[in-house]
């Protein structure tokens, strides 16, 4: 029996090659290196599907500003001054309340204009990633009207100029929040609104919320799988950042689990916007009735050549501001003057590409933290980067 499974094991073995390959090869068989082109862009890395990766790690202090000395009164920030060259003053960051922790911290005043115009720029690397035009630059250009079978040219731009996407966005963002990004927004309307979308979009967040009559919490608890864990910290769910968001409300706009700290930064909140701007305008694009009559008879206020008609910039506004799809002579009115001090027009019929593209949902935080890296080089007004820079050229 042994011998015989010696035999079928010796079978079974490969056969030796009668000539041994050479090790050494001729020069003809050896493939020339190819030439590395470094003109091609390296891709931003894979998403980390790991499901131990949190992109909201540490989201708590994401709306205290860059706060660096201690102090007990607004005397002690005299000598300390904000890297934008204004003066600081004594105050108490929100960290610091939530945790019940006794410290002071200088923080800067009111933004001066230099101040601004480095949140602008910032707000610029967000709008020129969103929107890419292309390489011609035309007001007349032949279009197509999406209602009648016709063939005309309109003034209405059939592609996404940043500039002016730019403009729209400056517009809520020094309205609301004076171009402050962590900006907390504690005025009385703004925090019972809060506090009412708290509790009546729970089920949203897989939240049962139970309330007294005075309004106050009895019971909070999950319900479901998936349900977002920092929605149970009510005090956290404010009117955060640029636009004065109420964050029960904005959240799912951008992340469905995220916490409401992540408007505190430009990329999140401007995204969570326009999405809310695109949106409005095909629900405008569709038609809308506003006599009660229940038929669509407004499809927005500007006029094409053909007299086909197209949401403007002040009803996309209108609708993504207040929510109310309607046209208003109050609002319009209030919007064209601030559209006058940014150099836009409210009443330009505009095409939905006008208002950029979407950030893909899987790599939303990848790109937002990538942007950010980008808004970062921006060197601050009177910084030390601006003197080496002025000092070298």
């Amino acid at each position: 029996m042994r011998r015989a499974l010696l035999f079928l094991l010796v079978a079974c073995l490969p056969a030796e090659a009668d000539e041994p390959a050479t090790a050494t090869a001729t020069a003809t068989e050896i493939e020339p290196t190819p030439e590395i082109n470094l003109q091609i862009r390296v891709p931003m890395p894979a998403v980390n599907s790991s499901k131990h990766t949190n992109p909201y790690r540490g989201a708590a202090r994401w709306c205290e500003p860059d706060w660096d000395h201690q102090c007990e009164k607004d005397a002690d920030c005299e000598k300390v001054v904000d890297p934008s060259g204004l003066r600081t003053y004594c105050r108490t960051p929100r960290w610091a309340m939530k945790q019940h922790v006794d410290v002071k911290m200088c923080a800067p005043g009111r933004f001066g204009p230099e101040r601004k115009e480095y949140m602008r720029k910032r707000l610029r690397v967000y709008v020129d990633h969103v929107c890419d035009p292309p390489d011609w630059w035309e007001t007349e250009i032949p279009c197509w009207s999406y209602r009648y079978p016709t063939h005309v040219t309109c003034a209405a731009k059939k592609y996404c100029d940043p500039d002016d996407l730019h403009d729209f966005l400056r517009i809520p963002a020094q309205r609301e929040a004076n171009w402050k990004r962590y900006a907390d927004h504690l005025r009385n309307p703004d925090v019972r609104a809060n506090k009412t979308a708290w509790a009546k979009y729970a089920k949203r967040y897989r939240w049962h919320i139970e309330t007294d009559k005075f309004g106050e919490v009895t019971k909070a608890y999950p319900t479901l799988p998936g349900f977002n864990r920092y929605y149970g910290e009510r005090k956290r769910w404010r009117g955060l950042g640029l636009y004065g968001q109420n964050t029960p409300l904005w959240i799912p706009t951008w992340d469905m689990r995220a916490p409401p700290e992540a408007f505190c930064r430009e990329v999140p909140s401007s995204e969570a916007y326009l999405r809310a701007a695109r949106h409005n305008w095909r629900r405008i694009f569709k038609g809308v009735d506003c006599d009660g009559d229940g038929k669509k008879d407004w499809y927005g206020s500007g006029i094409l050549n053909d007299g086909s008609t197209l949401p403007t910039w002040a009803d996309i506004h209108q609708a993504t501001s207040t929510g109310k799809l309607c046209p208003r002579a109050k609002s319009h009115e209030l919007y064209a003057v601030r559209a006058s001090k940014v150099d836009i027009d409210p009443d330009e019929p505009i095409f939905l590409v006008r208002l950029g593209e979407r950030i893909e949902p899987k790599r939303q935080n990848l790109v937002a933290a990538w942007l950010e890296v980008r808004m970062d080089l921006i060197p601050l007004p009177g910084s030390w980067r601006d003197a080496l820079i002025l000092e070298f050229d």
